[in-house]
């Protein structure tokens, strides 16, 4: 539906149009009876100008429309870039958070791995201080809680590189339609 100020606009071109159309060229008119110019050909004329001046009207409206829809496309353009810092931020903070984990799951592996190197080389009789049980199976715990988590943020982080990899192609996508418009491409 077209808004009042468009076709207030639009009434207001055609009306300044007309008059400025002026005069129609001037057609060998046949005289009517009695002398006077023929009526009819006063009329004809003045709508061929009033032709020429729509037509006018028409390319000039042709093209504001077409500046109003890259004016759309830069827009739309402008809001995706911006929504691509909260995913960048998102990818980077996720990112960070998966090598804070890989750094605590590989510091209690070291640790793991250095209790059962004690107790391989241990003599067979000696028993492991229950105290030394308890700290191992809650470190254990500890990892595999670490791990599950890590496989979290993990897919998370596909999640997000996704969502980033789409924006990035609705971006470049508008860029084409905005070049494309432009008779850039």
């Amino acid at each position: 539906m077209r808004s009042p100020t468009r076709l207030a606009t639009l009434a207001v071109m055609v009306a300044l149009a007309v008059p400025l159309a002026g005069p129609a060229p001037a057609r060998a008119q046949a005289p009517a009876p009695g002398g006077a110019p023929d009526p009819s050909a006063r009329l004809l004329d003045h709508l061929a100008g009033i032709d020429r001046s729509l037509r006018e009207i028409s390319v000039l409206l042709t093209s504001v429309l077409d500046h109003q829809q890259v004016n759309v496309l830069l827009n739309r353009l402008q809001l995706k870039e911006r929504a691509l810092t909260p995913l960048q931020q998102a990818v980077a903070d996720t990112r960070g958070q998966l090598d804070s984990l890989d750094q605590e799951i590989k510091r209690l592996e070291m640790i793991r791995e250095e209790w059962e190197r004690q107790r391989a080389a241990a003599a067979p009789g000696d028993p492991t201080p229950s105290s030394e049980e308890v700290e191992m199976r809650r470190l254990l715990g500890e990892l595999e809680r670490l791990e599950d988590r890590r496989a979290v943020l993990a897919q998370r982080l596909v999640e997000q590189e996704n969502d980033l990899d789409r924006q990035r192609d609705d971006i470049r996508a508008l860029e084409e339609m905005v070049d494309a418009r432009l008779g850039l491409r």
